[in-house]
């Protein structure tokens, strides 16, 4: 195959949804934080935006393109963000 596709079904948080070994979700999210923290885990992110409508509106666009490699990332901590995101 020239192509392949892969689908990630991500569950983050239906362990306390569901009331299943809640401890275990914080334990697993604090081993995530500190591999990514000493660079044994990376992110895709490429591009960082504000959390607002018209970074909401840039992101989306890069994404129409169809030329946007890795991840958009929206954060409140992004250059051009004023007050609270969305309020």
């Amino acid at each position: 195959m020239a192509k392949s596709l892969t689908f990630v079904w991500e569950l983050l948080g239906t362990k306390p949804y569901y009331g299943v070994d809640v401890a275990s979700h914080g334990e697993i999210l604090a081993k995530l934080a500190e591999m990514i923290d000493q660079g044994e885990m990376k992110s895709h992110v490429t591009k960082r935006l504000p959390l607002t409508l018209e970074g909401l509106r840039q992101g989306h666009g890069e994404i129409e393109k169809g030329s946007s490699m890795g991840k958009n990332a929206l954060g409140v901590d992004e250059k051009g963000v004023q007050g609270n995101a969305f309020v």
